[in-house]
């Protein structure tokens, strides 16, 4: 049972962390269930994401509430890596 591991007043967080183009947004967009982060089309050297996005939602298995995260990719050359 969810609410033995995980106290109800605290929601875990979701943080999607991962190379740029390796599909994190497709990933939040697959867990949340619809499209709310924004995908880069295949093949893009570039993020879509510039800062972190969060969106809170329930999981459909367990309804546990979460807060998921989509950040910026790793290998992005438009953006300081101390920044992401």
């Amino acid at each position: 049972d969810m609410d033995k591991v995980i106290p109800s007043q605290k929601k875990p967080i979701i943080l999607v962390m991962g190379k740029t183009g390796a599909g994190k947004s497709y990933l939040c967009n697959k867990i949340y269930g619809s499209q709310v982060f924004k995908e880069a089309p295949k093949n893009c050297q570039w993020s879509q994401t510039e800062i972190p996005r969060k969106i809170s939602c329930n999981l459909s298995t367990t309804d546990t509430r979460i807060l998921l995260v989509d950040t910026p990719g790793f290998g992005d050359n438009r953006a300081d890596h101390d920044d992401i």
